[in-house]
C-alpha cells in the first residue's frame, strides 16, 4: 500500500513536470512569437495570456503531491520504528516465556524423578514391612505355642526331675516301699 501510494505521488508528479513543460514550452514559444513572428498567425487566434495562472496550479498541485509523497515517507519511517519495537518486545516476551517453560520442564522433570524415588522407596519399605509381619506372627505363634504348653511342659519337667531323683537315689540304695 505505502509503495503504490508513493509510486502513485511519483508517477503524478512526472506527469504533471511533462504537462507543465509543455505548457511552458508552448506559451513561451507563444510569446517568442509575438516579439518576433516569423509566421503570420490566422486572425482571430492568439495564445492566452493568462496562461501563468494554470502553471501555477500546476506548480500548487506538484507540490501538494511532493508534500504527501514526503509525508507518507514519514508515516511509513514511523510505522516501521513502531513495528521494529513490537517486534523487540514481542521476541523478548517469548524468550522470557521459553526460558519460564524451559525452567517449568525442568522442575516437573525433577517432580518426576523424586516421585519416582519416592514410589521405590515406598515399595521397598512395603516389601520389608511385609518380611517383618510375617516373621512376627511366627514369633506369635512360637510363643502361643510356648504359653500353650508351658504348663504342661513344666510339670513333665518337674516330674522328669523326680524321677532322676528317684533313680539316683534308688542307684545309691534307697529303698521305696
Amino acid at each position: 500500500l505505502f509503495q503504490n501510494s508513493v509510486m502513485d505521488q511519483r508517477a503524478t508528479v512526472n506527469i504533471l513536470r511533462k504537462a507543465m513543460a509543455r505548457l511552458q514550452s508552448f506559451y513561451g514559444l507563444a510569446q517568442t512569437k509575438k516579439q518576433a513572428p516569423s509566421v503570420p498567425a490566422p486572425p482571430g487566434y492568439e495564445p492566452s495570456a493568462g496562461a501563468s495562472g494554470v502553471l501555477a496550479v500546476l506548480e500548487k498541485v506538484i507540490s501538494d503531491a511532493q508534500v504527501e509523497a514526503e509525508e507518507l515517507n514519514v508515516s511509513e519511517q514511523t510505522s516501521q520504528k513502531s513495528y521494529e519495537t513490537m517486534l523487540a518486545s514481542a521476541t523478548s516476551t517469548i524468550e522470557a516465556l521459553r526460558s519460564s517453560q524451559s525452567e517449568k520442564e525442568q522442575q516437573l522433570a525433577s517432580a518426576k524423578a523424586d516421585k519416582a524415588s519416592a514410589q521405590e522407596g515406598l515399595t521397598a519399605v512395603g516389601s520389608q514391612l511385609e518380611k517383618l509381619t510375617q516373621l512376627l506372627q511366627a514369633h506369635h505363634l512360637e510363643c502361643d505355642f510356648l504359653l500353650k504348653y508351658f504348663s504342661v511342659r513344666q510339670e513333665a519337667r518337674s516330674d522328669e526331675l523326680d524321677a532322676i531323683s528317684d533313680a539316683k537315689a534308688i542307684l545309691s540304695g534307697a529303698k521305696f516301699e
